[in-house]
């Protein structure tokens, strides 16, 4: 079973991020995908969905981030970060 990609891009905003799913997955397969990936993200503290700007913000840093990236990983998703990423994501990506 391969894992399902998940390309976090980081806005200008430190604390936000547009989500997409890798291009290699297949059209029939996308939309099933973020139906198993939004809840996910939806059940993670701090981080709320900003339909105007279409992104997801996160309202406190402090172990959020690290949080968020744990729980993508252990939902089965490989995270891909693009754009200006927060010193949070390498602290927490940095083997002890």
């Amino acid at each position: 079973m391969t894992m399902t990609t998940v390309i976090l891009t980081w806005t200008r905003d430190p604390l936000s991020f547009k989500v997409a799913l890798d291009g290699d997955i297949a059209a029939r397969e996308y939309g099933a995908i973020q139906r198993e990936l939004i809840p996910v993200l939806r059940s993670i503290p701090n981080l709320t969905f900003s339909y105007k700007e279409a992104r997801f913000e996160i309202a406190e840093a402090d172990r959020t981030i690290p949080f968020m990236v744990q729980a993508l990983s252990i939902a089965g998703y490989a995270i891909l970060h693009k754009g200006d990423v927060p010193a949070e994501i390498e602290q927490a990506e940095r083997p002890n």
